[in-house]
């Protein structure tokens, strides 16, 4: 009898080996795909990261560019000012020229009406001037 429940014995603790090797397993089964779970959220993680670093990159970078060219655009507004002005001054000069030639050309009397309109308009556009700068 006593090899009996030897056997027994062993059949018991065979069944409870192989219960246990299963439990074993089914843990590590479940260990492995949390495992895997917990690299791929870590991988994710890590590529957002990733690109939230490189948008911030990019936004500094744009930033910096439309400074740049905000700046760009003031010299170029303030050349353009220059010009505009530089050709008022040359237009004067031209029309002073132009009133100086006709002087010098005849002195008809309808020539004479036409230069003193020229002047009248010349000094409106003087005195339209001069209030514009004392505004």
């Amino acid at each position: 009898m006593k090899d009996c429940y030897k056997a027994r014995i062993v059949k018991i603790f065979s069944g409870f080996s192989f219960q246990i090797a299963l439990s074993t397993s089914i843990f590590a089964s479940i260990n492995l795909v949390k495992m895997q779970e917990m690299n791929e959220l870590h991988e994710i993680v890590s590529n957002l990261e990733s690109k939230a670093q490189k948008l911030i990159h990019l936004h500094t970078k744009a930033c910096e560019d439309n400074k740049s060219l905000r700046q760009t655009n003031t010299g170029l507004l303030e050349q353009i000012q220059q010009k505009e002005l530089e050709f008022k001054e040359l237009e004067e000069k031209y029309q002073a020229l132009k009133l100086a030639k006709s002087l010098l050309e005849g002195q008809e009397s309808e020539k004479t009406t036409d230069i003193k309109l020229k002047i009248n308009e010349l000094v409106r556009e003087i005195d339209k001037s001069i209030a514009l700068l004392n505004k």
